[in-house]
């Protein structure tokens, strides 16, 4: 293929996938080319052993590698491509090894994300979607991103960020803290994932309601696996999921073990550990606004990575603007 300096790419190491994504500017849009998802568990071994075994870093690396390869076919730049990891190694007791065992078997640096640096670009990229995407949104909305190692909150109002908070509680990680919590109580599980919940957001719940949210919007894969089993019609690239059927589906599977949530929704075992912890972190923040919907317009890591790298000088604008109402 020909080369073009309006072509990017976008890697996002998570702790569940390796995730690529291939894009163009074209007559002033941003066109996928390419969107690629391959399953690794890193973030299992993190949040349980503490760092990535060798095999794991292996496997990720040989991912890495046929990445590249399509990359190359595409004759993408050096400078348009971003490559990134998050959380799981982040958090990763042997992060520099594996940071320097991937260098050495792809000849190229990973960039590692802190929490912040994670949760502002796909919040940044949130804002800008919507505002190109909707009409009318809510006076002030509470946005959130759920991943499997972290939660990132933050409050807009009239498109102008007042509050922002992480936590370091995502839905992979609280499902290996529930197992653990679990082997030393006889209680149902989802009680003890309700209690902990309840006392973890109690802080956050007095700092947002007096804000008096109405909106609720979430991105992340964990909400996407909701809206597919919940069979939610997008319209206009985005989803609108009602706060009735996410806590009637809580309440359907609560009691339910992986195995049997893979068998009734024809799930990844991935998938089903961590569908009881994300629909319980919704739920609960769900109830800081008036909202009877979520909105869910879709954003990725790599969304926001393929915009900074082919429209540089609005993302540098939409980033001061950003900065600008953190600080107030």
């Amino acid at each position: 293929m020909a080369s073009s300096a309006k072509i990017a790419a976008a890697i996002d190491i998570g702790s569940s996938a390796i995730r690529m994504k291939i894009a163009q500017l074209k007559d002033d849009s941003i066109q996928e080319l390419e969107s690629l998802e391959y399953p690794l568990n890193l973030g299992h071994e993190t949040f349980t052993h503490g760092g990535i075994r060798f095999r794991t870093m292996e496997a990720g690396a040989e991912i890495l590698k046929n990445y590249y390869q399509l990359i190359r076919s595409y004759d993408i730049p050096s400078e348009y491509i971003r490559v990134t990891a998050t959380t799981a190694l982040r958090e990763a007791s042997n992060r520099d090894y594996v940071l320097d065992q991937i260098k050495i078997k792809t000849e190229r640096d990973v960039t590692v994300l802190e929490d912040g640096q994670e949760k502002t670009l796909i919040f940044r990229e949130t804002l800008r979607q919507l505002r190109e995407q909707s009409d009318k949104l809510p006076t002030s909305f509470l946005m959130a991103y759920i991943g499997t190692g972290s939660v990132g909150l933050a409050v807009a109002r009239d498109e102008e960020i007042i509050y922002a908070q992480n936590i370091k509680v995502g839905s992979l990680k609280l499902n290996e803290m529930m197992d653990a919590i679990s082997e030393h109580t006889m209680r149902p599980s989802y009680k003890v994932l309700e209690e902990y919940l309840d006392a973890l957001t109690h802080m956050l719940k007095e700092q947002i309601q007096p804000l008096e949210v109405e909106g609720f919007v979430v991105t992340g894969k964990e909400v996407e696996l909701i809206a597919s089993i919940l069979d939610v019609p997008a319209n206009d690239h985005q989803r609108m999921l009602p706060a009735k059927q996410l806590k009637k589906l809580y309440q359907s599977i609560r009691e339910k073990s992986p195995s049997e949530l893979m068998r009734t929704y024809h799930i990844s075992e991935d998938q089903a550990e961590i569908l009881l912890p994300s629909l319980a972190i919704y739920r609960n923040l769900m109830n800081f606004t008036t909202t009877d919907s979520a909105i869910i317009p879709g954003v990725t890591l790599n969304d926001a990575l393929i915009y900074q790298a082919l429209r540089p000088k609005k993302a540098k604008a939409l980033r001061k603007q950003f900065e600008g109402s953190i600080v107030a």
